[in-house]
């Protein structure tokens, strides 16, 4: 990080103690020259070309927005521009990595939230779905998403795991939270440490679910792949916990995390937890018409041909049912 520790060798020992020291920067990535004197304390001073009315200093205005160099880029000219590509406009004129809309998934879609986890009525399934890191050393982490599906078809995530594991205890971890969430299957990425955990789950009796990803031979197409996940995120049927549901289960909130990731991909450092969403989505989508054709059947009952009584039988047949039908006993008094 911090471009292979540059600033961590060649910046901060020329620092001098109780000095004075200007970083001038614009952000383009994640580990910049910001995030490093961020994370020594440094005093910031955050410019954006383009700011509300409350950040302006005038609240209950009618504008909407505000120009920070009205002269020379006037609102609407900024507000073109961000239209035209809102990374670049984010990144260059607003010190973002990424977009507030997001880039590929976009906030708004983002919006649902509960308090409370679904009753056993509106419960479809529960899912448990993995994206396995191979290394404790890399950027990317082991994320584990426990998905209620509801019987409207939404998602509501209740709970998220975020860590670097090695392998015995990522399958202690999967084990565990598969009893602890009672969940139906657990769906994981079949490849680097997801194979052979998959193996060995199964052969625990644990239901896992293996899945690859887009572009791997065997598994669906990019452009399949987005379109499956896009359609419940577009129709807002993704629910995420509230800060009340966090604070009546005594849990550390992650939704802002979780919404980071999303919003940021595929620009964004790690996308971990929009691999673990989007296998789920993806699997569940795809085989949707399938369980509602299994809940339509179920609903009819079984196949009937017309009422017995009044169905055809040849004289043939109904010979032999006069001939073997029970004889009437009668009650002697």
């Amino acid at each position: 990080g911090h471009r292979d520790g540059v600033l961590d060798h060649v910046f901060a020992p020329m620092v001098v103690p109780w000095g004075r020291s200007i970083n001038v920067c614009t952000r383009w990535a994640e580990d910049d020259s910001y995030t490093w004197a961020r994370d020594q304390g440094w005093h910031e001073i955050y410019m954006r070309a383009l700011v509300s009315c409350e950040e302006a200093g005038c609240p209950g205005c009618d504008v909407g927005e505000h120009s920070y160099w009205e002269d020379r880029y006037p609102v609407t000219r900024l507000q073109q521009m961000r239209k035209e590509n809102p990374l670049r406009f984010a990144r260059q004129y607003q010190n973002d990595i990424v977009p507030v809309e997001g880039i590929t998934f976009k906030r708004e879609w983002f919006s649902n939230r509960f308090d409370y986890a679904p009753s056993p009525e509106e419960v479809r399934h529960v899912f448990a779905t993995w994206d396995t890191a191979g290394t404790l050393t890399g950027r990317s982490y082991t994320v584990g998403l426990v998905v209620v599906v509801t019987k409207d078809w939404d998602y509501q995530v209740l709970h998220m795991f975020r860590g670097r594991v090695e392998y015995p205890d990522l399958k202690r971890v999967i084990r565990e939270t598969a009893k602890r969430w009672r969940v139906s299957a657990s769906v994981i990425e079949a490849k680097a440490t997801g194979q052979p955990v998959l193996q060995e789950l199964a052969e625990e009796g644990l239901r896992v679910i293996p899945v690859l990803p887009p572009g791997q031979r065997g598994g669906p197409g990019h452009i399949d792949w987005v379109e499956q996940i896009t359609i419940p995120l577009e129709e807002c049927r993704l629910w995420l916990p509230s800060d009340e549901f966090f604070r009546l289960h005594n849990v550390e909130p992650w939704a802002d995390d979780f919404l980071t990731e999303m919003l940021s991909y595929p620009e964004g450092t790690n996308d971990d937890i929009v691999v673990a969403l989007t296998q789920l989505l993806f699997h569940i989508e795809r085989d949707r018409k399938r369980w509602e054709d299994e809940d339509r059947r179920r609903a009819l009952g079984p196949v009937r041909w017309g009422d017995p009584a009044e169905q055809y039988i040849s004289p043939r047949r109904r010979k032999f049912l006069e001939r073997h039908k029970p004889k009437e006993r009668k009650l002697l008094v």
